[in-house]
């Protein structure tokens, strides 16, 4: 099915469902309980972070990601418009696309500090580990919009935020907990996870998240076990974190994040070919001091200071080997201050500015012994001025500073400065109209090289048609963007009940990238010592190419009332090479064109919740490293149910892909045998899998 006509479909299977609904009719804060299913589905509005809603920020609750019964980080981004993620070995990592960029070109950042182990971009090293259990948000910046961030505002940013005492803490109660067991069938799988929470009196309290999973490997929906059977994990995963709160105005938070990954990796190589089982090892760990001072008597302070190490390690060797392990890791160090300084506010009109000022330093280690050390001092300001209720305007600029030292090679230094101006327009406040909005961005976004693209290999790379070898370039250049966006919202409760919730946004977005960095041919042919035998091997470098463009279409719609919900997140994004020996080739970053929507119902006065999830992806094709690739569209349709059996007691079951489809998110491959069979190495996605949830509060 193409993807305008299961957009279209679906539009009208949401416009029925809202047409039927309305036809019917001083001490630290603490979390309510309520019977009510309908809080994981309500809009939720993005605010509180160096960008907001009205630059385009999204929002995803810890409420929504319960919802989904979320055990991989593609679980809880199934509503964000901008998100696309493929799983790297089903639960062993995630790759995220925003926009048609991925891994380094997208900054992922827990409790404000950078995941960074993606600069090192070698065998899966683009993917980052992240545990949905530990989140109370997420949040999504995409494309320029996010380009007060720094390096990685290409793609966007996706910042998340771990629990803290007050969502385990009741109201009207000094502790809380919550104890939630799951299994699934396939991977066959069994986890348990606990929240505590203490406050011990209106300043101080601690909690701590706990979380054991023990994965086996999936099966496909012909029941074969993919990449033959490395696709299981075993996690640890530890959240502890202290909040202080002197007075109403300040606070303090001290948090670690720990995590501890096992598993069996496995990739197919460039010939298709399963490449060897690789025992795996990964340590994930955050520590995070934060700092806020929010005067009410003083209108030009609102500060918040955080300083975050990140440690990120990945050890590996050879399934059954008693070799040394290979270690691959980068150690991030980062630090903020920021403040809100309010200068007017009247009925008519607020005139508020934020800057700030952060450091970056990561230590990357490779195998190779060819470490590398990455520096990024920057400053920005932002300037907000909003007219009453109809229009707010955004002007901000970024300046940014990167020193790159590659072992004993030559520095890469240089600099960029990143602007932007957004408008939100609202004409038609007081009108039956309310709530609908133009907006618009325009900016410019940077990241610089990774370690990966700088360095040379190690050895040369045989595929099926050629042996390559990639040489070093340290010459190379930050990708920069020149980006724009532009589109309608509208938001409003109350529209067709007393109790509704209508938000939707249609926008087009244009970005063109200079100095885009890919992989090309030197021109160069060198006889190089191959497994024993001198070869011909082509030389290639990643290399500044001039230019690529990126545009397309994003799509979303969130409707609850008391009685049905409905989601819609759709993109259709292309990009293509626009100078060079590639020129109008497509870029094969580019994710395909994809709608998820969610349709349902509430139950038994709310504490009842179920209904299915669709999600789609179109066709693909494109050529990468002089092979044609292929991602062949898909439906898959997921039915859940929830039951609130009273306010302790919450029951949750999800069939995922009930239709048990076979697909895949990655290109399509085969490999020729000696006899001239071919066999399908492709990466399938998992069969039917049913998910059973028990969760109990107290």
């Amino acid at each position: 099915m193409k993807l305008n006509s299961l957009a279209m479909a679906v539009a009208i299977a949401s416009g029925v469902c809202v047409s039927v609904s309305a036809m019917a009719d001083e001490a630290l804060p603490t979390s309510t309980v309520t019977a009510n299913a309908a809080e994981a589905d309500k809009y939720q509005s993005a605010e509180g972070q160096r960008i907001g809603a009205a630059e385009g920020a999204q929002k995803i609750s810890a409420d929504y990601i319960k919802a989904q019964q979320a055990t991989t980080f593609a679980d809880a981004m199934r509503k964000t418009t901008s998100v696309q993620v493929d799983e790297e070995g089903g639960q062993q990592g995630s790759l995220i696309y925003i926009r048609g960029f991925t891994q380094d070109q997208v900054s992922v950042r827990v409790e404000g500090a950078p995941k960074n182990f993606n600069q090192v971009r070698h065998g899966g090293a683009g993917t980052v580990w992240l545990e949905p259990d530990m989140y109370k948000a997420i949040t999504v910046v995409p494309g320029v919009s996010s380009n007060v961030y720094g390096s990685g505002s290409l793609g966007g940013v996706v910042l998340l935020e771990t629990k803290d005492p007050e969502d385990i803490i009741k109201a009207g109660e000094d502790w809380g907990a919550a104890v939630r067991a799951g299994i699934e069938t396939n991977a066959p799988s069994r986890y348990v996870s606990a929240d505590m929470a203490k406050s011990f009196n209106d300043q101080f309290a601690l909690s701590a998240t706990l979380l054991r999973r023990n994965t086996g490997e999936y099966k496909d929906a012909e029941g074969n076990k993919a990449l033959q059977g490395a696709t299981g994990t075993e996690d640890k995963n530890g959240l502890f974190k202290m909040v202080a709160t002197p007075d109403e105005d300040q606070r303090l938070e001290l948090s670690a994040n720990l995590m501890r990954k096992h598993y069996t990796a496995r990739t197919t190589t460039g010939s298709g070919a399963y490449g060897d089982a690789n025992d795996t090892h990964v340590r994930d760990d955050n520590f995070t001091v934060q700092y806020s001072n929010a005067a009410a008597d003083n209108q030009y302070l609102d500060l918040n200071v955080r300083y975050s190490e990140s440690t990120t390690e990945r050890r590996r060797r050879l399934e059954g080997s008693a070799d040394a392990w290979t270690r691959w890791g980068v150690e991030t160090k980062y630090a903020e201050v920021e403040n809100v300084s309010l200068f007017f506010q009247s009925d008519d009109i607020t005139h508020s500015v934020r800057y700030g000022v952060d450091i970056t330093t990561d230590e990357v280690e490779t195998a190779y012994g060819d470490d590398a050390q990455r520096n990024q001092w920057g400053a920005y300001i932002s300037d907000t001025i909003a007219i009453g209720e109809s229009l707010e305007v955004i002007g901000s600029v970024r300046y940014d500073s990167f020193l790159n030292h590659y072992a004993q090679n030559p520095a890469i230094e240089e600099t960029a400065v990143s602007p932007k101006l957004a408008a939100n327009f609202k004409p038609f406040e007081g009108t039956m109209a309310e709530g609908l909005a133009v907006y618009g961005v325009v900016g410019k976004g940077f990241r610089t090289p990774s370690t990966f693209e700088a360095r040379s290999s190690d050895e040369p790379s045989c595929g099926r048609r050629s042996c390559t070898y990639r040489e070093a370039n340290y010459e190379l250049k930050g990708e920069t963007s020149n980006s724009w966006e532009a589109g309608v919202r509208f938001d409003r409760e109350g529209l067709l009940t007393s109790n509704d919730q209508l938000n939707f946004q249609a926008g087009y977005i244009a970005t063109r990238a200079q100095d885009y960095i890919a992989s090309a041919e030197t021109g160069e042919v060198r006889t190089m010592d191959v497994d024993g035998t001198d070869t011909a091997v082509t030389i290639t470098q990643y290399q500044n190419i001039d230019k690529a463009k990126i545009s397309g279409f994003e799509y979303s719609m969130n409707y609850t009332n008391d009685r049905i919900f409905s989601a819609l997140s759709a993109q259709n994004i292309e990009g293509e090479y626009a100078s060079g020996d590639s020129k109008g080739m497509k870029l094969p970053s580019i994710s395909p064109a994809s709608i998820n929507f969610s349709l349902g119902g509430y139950l038994m006065d709310g504490a009842s919740r179920v209904g299915v999830d669709v999600s789609h992806r179109s066709q693909r094709e494109y050529v990468e490293r002089g092979v044609d690739r292929t991602r062949e569209a898909y439906t898959i349709y997921d039915l859940f149910a929830s039951w609130q059996v009273d306010e302790h007691f919450l029951a949750q079951l999800r069939v995922e892909n009930a239709f048990n489809t076979q697909f895949a998110k990655r290109y399509i491959s085969s490999l020729e045998a000696e006899d001239g069979s071919i066999e399908d190495t492709t990466t399938y996605q998992p069969g039917r899998n049913i998910k059973l949830t028990l969760e109990y509060t107290f």
